[in-house]
């Protein structure tokens, strides 16, 4: 989910449950409805097709991309035992 802002209780409660958001501020400006897109949150980075062109964003931090690869936090808790930074 791509957003140019988030309420931050929804944006984490998101990360927790597993659905990775995006908040970026002038989205609506670069991206239209009907494009196609591919988000690299790991490496920071939105490629958009016809034509392609990219737009960097700012990285996931290492925990959270665990929690989101983990399906969520309970997931994440159920597999490491507890929350590691």
């Amino acid at each position: 989910m791509v957003a140019e802002s988030f309420g931050r209780i929804f944006y984490r409660n998101a990360i927790n449950v597993g659905l990775a958001v995006l908040k970026y501020s002038d989205i609506i400006k670069k991206i239209h409805q009907s494009d196609l897109i591919k988000i690299n949150l790991q490496d920071g980075l939105i490629t958009l097709y016809d034509p392609e062109r990219k737009i960097s964003i700012e990285k996931y931090p290492p925990q959270l991309l665990n929690i989101l690869k983990s399906g969520g936090l309970i997931s994440y808790l159920k597999k490491y035992g507890k929350y590691c930074h």
